[in-house]
């Protein structure tokens, strides 16, 4: 907590005093690992012979550190197109 204001814009990931201070009741973690989090659920599911084509994710609210983190998904179609065997997962 010592030293001059916010290093960088980022800083409320790791201090708690200054995700407080922008309404955040605690440190919080990264969108973008979140991502990756759902990208590796996908890609242990389908195997080694699968291929990630596409991901689409959203960052809803803040996870605070400490917080439990569920990564579920839902098979919601599988078709062939291109003699490739896809699926879209929810």
């Amino acid at each position: 907590e010592a030293g001059g204001g916010v290093e960088y814009t980022g800083i409320g990931h790791h201090r708690e005093s200054v995700a407080k201070e922008v309404g955040v009741p605690g440190t919080y973690d990264y969108g973008p690992q979140r991502s990756a989090w759902m990208c590796s659920l996908v890609t242990n599911w389908m195997g080694d012979a699968g291929f990630l084509k596409r991901v689409r994710t959203e960052m809803r609210r803040f996870n605070i550190v400490g917080d439990t983190t569920w990564c579920t998904g839902k098979v919601t179609r599988k078709y062939v197109k291109d003699n490739t065997g896809l699926v879209d997962i929810e």
